[in-house]
C-alpha cells in the first residue's frame, strides 16, 4: 500500500507516543474537549483532578461520562464505579490512566522499565477496542468484588493471589 493512502485516512491508524505530565493531560483535555456522546475512563483520583473541569464541561455538554476509579477518594463525575482498594491494586494499576472517547479516541499512560510515566494516543479501532475492554472488565470484576467478597477471598486469598497469579511465579 502507498504511504499516502495511508495518510489520508480521517482516522490514521498509528500509536502515538506522549512523554512529559504536562503532554500527558493536554492530550487527555483536548480528547474530552472533542467528546460528542461518551468517555469511558480509569483513572487516580490525582490524575482526574487534573482533567475534572473538562470533564465537567463535557457533563455538561451531555457526553455520558463512566470512570473507574482507583482511590478511596472518588470525583463525583458523571457514572461512577469505585475500584476496590486492595493492597494488589496499586501494584496492578499503579500510575494507570486510560481513556476512550466516542470510541474514536483512545488514550493510556503508565510507569514504563524506569519509572518515568509516558503515554500513547490513537484513533486505530483494534487499540481503542482494547483499552475499552480493559476498562469494562476491571469495571465488571470490581463489582463482582464488592458483590461477593467473603467468597472470593475464601477462594483467592486476601490479595486474590491465587486469582492473579496466572504463571505461578
Amino acid at each position: 500500500m502507498h504511504k499516502d493512502a495511508i495518510s489520508q485516512n480521517k482516522y490514521p491508524n498509528w500509536l502515538w507516543q506522549i512523554q512529559g505530565d504536562d503532554n500527558l493531560v493536554d492530550k487527555a483535555r483536548e480528547l474530552i474537549d472533542k467528546a460528542e456522546k461518551t468517555i469511558l475512563l480509569s483513572f487516580w483520583y490525582e490524575d482526574g483532578v487534573n482533567i475534572q473541569k473538562q470533564l465537567e464541561a463535557a457533563i455538561k455538554r451531555e457526553v455520558k461520562v463512566i470512570s473507574n476509579q482507583m482511590s478511596e477518594r472518588i470525583l463525583p463525575l458523571g457514572q461512577v464505579f469505585g475500584h476496590e482498594s486492595w493492597t494488589v491494586v496499586e501494584k496492578i494499576h499503579v500510575s494507570e490512566f486510560i481513556m476512550v472517547v466516542d470510541d474514536l479516541y483512545g488514550m493510556f499512560a503508565f510507569k514504563n522499565q524506569d519509572q518515568k510515566v509516558e503515554g500513547y494516543y490513537s484513533f486505530n479501532q483494534g487499540v481503542i477496542r482494547i483499552l475499552d475492554t480493559y476498562i469494562r472488565h476491571d469495571i465488571y470484576i470490581n463489582r463482582l468484588l464488592a458483590d461477593f467478597r467473603e467468597p472470593i477471598i475464601k477462594k483467592y486469598g486476601k490479595d486474590l493471589e491465587k486469582l492473579l497469579n496466572l504463571f505461578g511465579d
